[in-house]
Order: structure tokens, then sequence, then C-alpha cells
């Protein structure tokens, strides 16, 4: 089980997170949102080591991974996608994926087999030896997606995966993310804006504000919670 408790964090005196506490079940997806400001990326990059807190701990089956550095935490089933999708747009498909693998293995065979096997996974086999830089913006974001998945994490922390997407390419990313939840039987922590795809594909919600959590529970409990409706929906 993944553990954040109590975590705090502030920039040049503005409180950006104030005693965050969340538990992430196996095989389980969380979201968390709120608007920007809110404070969602800074938990996710402390959480995974490229920032730390204040105070507060976190910790993965029962090891306290607080502060420690992004790659040790990965190593330790953590791992995650970036906002800003950004492959090595001179380097093939398989290539980008391959670095992924490259956490757990020196071996270029054995890494190009973890590559190949996630590069099929998220649906990119025909494109495998094409350039990144050619594909379009879900095909990048699904490149991020397996080179995170060749890392083979527990946990996979997903920075707006939707952002850029029209309905039809949210709907085909969500339908990924179940299906590699229940093939690879691993979690999912997703920051999304987008109210009503976090509900769809979420087992349990938090919902930031001005870095605290107002609310957390099943989709139903917090899309109906006064507090969300009147801070996050607008009333």
């Amino acid at each position: 089980m993944l553990k954040v408790h109590d975590v705090s964090k502030s920039f040049g005196g503005l409180l950006v997170i104030d005693s965050f506490s969340m538990e992430v079940q196996p095989n389980q997806i969380v979201g968390i949102i709120g608007p920007n400001g809110a404070g969602k990326t800074t938990l996710f990059n402390i959480i995974t080591g490229y920032l730390s807190p204040d105070r507060g701990t976190v910790t993965l089956d029962n090891h306290n991974i607080t502060k420690k550095k992004p790659e040790k935490i990965n190593r330790y089933g953590i791992a995650r996608t970036f906002q800003l999708v950004k492959p090595f747009a001179n380097m093939t498909v398989l290539e980008n994926v391959m670095i992924g693998a490259f956490s757990h293995t020196s071996k270029t065979a054995e890494a190009r087999r973890i590559a190949q096997e996630y590069v099929e996974l998220v649906g990119l086999q025909n494109k495998a030896n094409e350039k990144a830089g050619k594909l379009s913006l879900p095909e990048r974001k699904q490149i991020e997606l397996a080179r995170a998945l060749a890392t083979e994490p527990k946990y996979l922390f997903l920075d707006e995966v939707f952002s850029g997407l029209n309905p039809t390419e949210i709907e085909e990313i969500i339908k990924l993310i179940h299906s590699i939840k229940e093939l690879k039987k691993i979690s999912f922590v997703v920051i999304e804006h987008n109210v009503r795809v976090i509900s769809g594909i979420s087992d349990k919600v938090y919902v930031l504000h001005h870095g605290v959590v107002i609310a957390e529970g099943t989709p139903e409990e917090v899309l109906t919670n006064q507090e969300v409706v009147a801070a996050y929906l607008g009333g």
C-alpha cells in the first residue's frame, strides 16, 4: 500500500500543500482533482522524489521513501508521466520505451524485449520503428505511458494525461488505463481538471482546494459534496 501522511510544502512563505494524507490500495485508481494552483503537481513531485516536503512522510509497502531520489523511488515501484509530453523526437518509439526498461536491466536485448511488450500493450506496435517526433499528441502520450510502464511499477502516477485530447481520444486512453490495470494489476493515481473524466475512471477521488483536501470518497460522494460544488464547480 502507498501512504502519504500529513505532507506539507511551502514556497517562499506560500503554503502550497497543507497536511495532505492519502492511501492508495493495490490495483486501485485514485483521482486527484482541483483547479490550477491547487497543488496537484507539487504533490506528485513530492511523492515521486522531485521535491522534498517540509513535513510529512511517504511510505510504500512499509518502506519510508520520503525525500529519496526519483530513481530510487522508481526502483521501489513508483513511476510517473509528466504534464508536458516530451519524448526523444529523434529516437524511435521503441528506443524511447527502452529508456524506461533500462531502469531494471543493463542488457540491451532484455530492454528491447520489455519495450516491445509495452509498445504493443499501448497499441503502438505498428509505429515502433517510427521517430517519436513524427507522432500525434495522443500517440506521444502513449509513448510516455509505455516508457513509464517499462519500469514495471506497482503504482503509476499520471499528470494530466488527458490534457489536449478530444472526447474520442480521452475515451481511448480511459479504456487503455482500465485494460492495463486489469492485466498488470497496478494502481494508478491520476491528476485531472475534468471532473467528469476523473469521476468516470476513479475508484476514489481527492479534491484539492488551495492545497487542502476539502473532500474525499467515491466519485458519487465527492460530486454531491456541497463544499466541492461551491469551491470547484462554482455553486
